[in-house]
């Protein structure tokens, strides 16, 4: 019986030892399982571990190269917003530039206007040989037209240019001659100065070809003092012997004293007449003639001839200047246009580079968010 009862122990210890074998294989071939897919999953995550550094350094590059981007969009916009700053200050200046020149134009255009308006006026009386004595506007009206008439006669002080300041002294000495008609032939002036008698058409002064030159001074002048032949210039050559014999001995001088004081102390001084800028006249006989007029003294004809030519002569002047204003405005008007469109390109630029700069800053943050989902 002990025999049978060890050996049932023995068989049933078997059985226990052969239950746990089994079950320790069932656990051996779930573990090995186990393992298996540990090791797929291992696989797994180390394939995407080598794709996630992957995408990850992609992003980076990405990421850095969006950064540069961004930095040399910033760069840009700054450079642009300074560009656009001197484009605005250059349009401002040359605006100003405009207004200035427009300006001066208008100014110019009205001086033409108001100095043509002045010349008309003189023109007109010019041609009506107004301040000429009856018998000269006679002949040159052509009322003598078999004897005499603008054609065949010379307007004396027509022919004579003499400097502004010395108009006034020019005039003085040609006194009643200053609308004198230059015929030449003596003879032929008391034929005419008959003429008009018969026909009671006024009286004129007649230049004819007559008389001696002076003398000569031995007497050096003073500054102040010139002879009228070294000062006038006389545009007519057939004129020129006359007018100059004319001339002989007669002075300028700047002021009456001056020329009083000189003849003092000079008292061989000869002349025949000596005409001050102010209007004086000292005659060699002693005479001195001064004082002024009541009243506004009119236009004399010889002013009224160098008015004309002043006037002319600033006309062409100011024409001058308006042509270089209207060149300079023109120029300007250009470059205001120019400085204009570049101040409009330059904003659409700016704005351009504004919406690049905000696109590209959208950009970067969405790549951080993608770079710090893939480290997470």
């Amino acid at each position: 019986n002990h025999l049978e009862e060890s050996l049932q122990t023995s068989r049933n210890e078997s059985v226990e030892i052969e239950g746990t074998i089994n079950r320790m294989r069932s656990e051996a071939t779930s573990l090995e399982l186990e393992i298996k897919t540990y090791q797929v999953k291992h696989g797994d995550l180390t394939e995407k571990l080598v794709t996630c550094k992957q995408e990850l350094t992609v992003f980076e590059d990405i990421y850095r190269s969006l950064q540069l981007n961004q930095n040399e969009a910033s760069v840009k916009l700054s450079n642009l917003e300074s560009k656009l700053e001197v484009a605005r200050t250059n349009e401002t200046i040359k605006l100003n530039q405009f207004k200035e020149l427009q300006e001066s134009y208008q100014e110019a255009d009205r001086s033409i206007a108001k100095k043509t308006a002045q010349l008309h006026v003189l023109q007109n009386l010019q041609a009506k040989f107004e301040g000429f004595a009856e018998g000269a506007k006679s002949i040159l009206g052509g009322k003598l037209n078999e004897l005499a008439n603008e054609n065949t006669v010379s307007i004396i002080s027509k022919a004579i240019r003499v400097p502004q300041t010395n108009t006034v002294a020019l005039q003085t000495l040609l006194g009643m001659a200053v609308d004198a008609l230059y015929v030449g032939d003596p003879k032929k002036s008391f034929t005419i100065i008959n003429a008009l008698n018969e026909k009671k058409l006024g009286r004129v002064c007649l230049q004819i070809d007559a008389g001696l030159p002076s003398a000569a001074n031995a007497i050096d002048l003073p500054d102040g003092i010139k002879s009228v032949n070294s000062v006038i210039s006389i545009t007519q050559d057939s004129l020129k012997p006359t007018l100059n014999q004319y001339f002989d001995g007669c002075y300028f001088s700047e002021s009456l004293e001056h020329f009083i004081n000189f003849w003092i102390d000079n008292p061989d001084f000869k002349f025949t007449f000596v005409a001050t800028e102010k209007g004086e006249l000292v005659d060699c006989r002693g005479l001195v003639y001064g004082g002024s007029e009541q009243g506004e003294k009119a236009t004399g004809v010889l002013e009224r001839a160098s008015d004309l030519r002043y006037l002319e002569l600033s006309i062409s002047e100011d024409r001058k200047k308006l042509n270089a204003i209207h060149k300079a405005f023109e120029t300007v008007q250009n470059e205001r246009n120019k400085a204009a469109t570049e101040v409009d390109l330059l904003r659409e630029d700016l704005v351009q580079s504004t919406q690049e700069i905000a696109s590209l800053n959208s950009d970067v943050r969405a790549q951080k968010e993608k770079i710090n989902n893939l480290i997470e």
